[in-house]
């Protein structure tokens, strides 16, 4: 406040009545209008995810139904329905957790990069800012996400493709 008063006195044509206020970041995360814009932008992504889901679960689809003769000599050679949703559930596994890993590489790739960047642009003037890490819980989200996608993308192809329609 004092150097906003200084400023006032020095420039009383363009700075009469200003005035500096000082709050921490966690009171503008708590803003009503922050958690609105964050709300927005995670259904936003959530919103690019679903449709990278059915993208995937589509290509997946397609994959099956070329493989319905390799479905079809499996269910013949004994085979249930179980077993060939399992096979094509383990397939649509790996896909996720891929995904996941690659996701998580991004993270903590672009953390560090944000975070040297950052650090740099405001000469380290920022408390914690090195600290910065990805969290547990972020992980364990992660984790989720991967699980929920995995049957999201799954299970469709893994129901379809093992029709025993022989």
């Amino acid at each position: 406040d004092a150097i906003a008063g200084r400023l006032a006195a020095l420039y009383p044509e363009t700075n009469a009545g200003d005035g500096a206020l000082v709050t921490p970041l966690q009171g503008d995360l708590n803003d009503r209008n922050t958690k609105l814009a964050l709300w927005t932008l995670l259904g936003a992504v959530g919103f690019v995810l679903l449709i990278a889901c059915a993208n995937l679960a589509n290509l997946m689809l397609a994959r099956a139904s070329r493989r319905s003769k390799e479905v079809a000599i499996r269910a013949s050679l004994g085979a249930d329905r179980s077993r060939l949703v399992r096979q094509f559930l383990g397939e649509s596994l790996v896909v996720a957790l891929v995904g996941g890993t690659v996701g998580l590489a991004i993270a903590f790739g672009g953390l560090d990069l944000i975070v040297g960047v950052v650090d740099s642009a405001i000469d380290g003037t920022v408390q914690g800012l090195r600290s910065a890490h990805v969290s547990g819980a972020a992980l364990a989200f992660t984790a989720g996400v991967c699980a929920i996608v995995w049957l999201l993308v799954g299970l469709a192809p893994a129901l379809q493709g093992s029709r025993l329609d022989v």
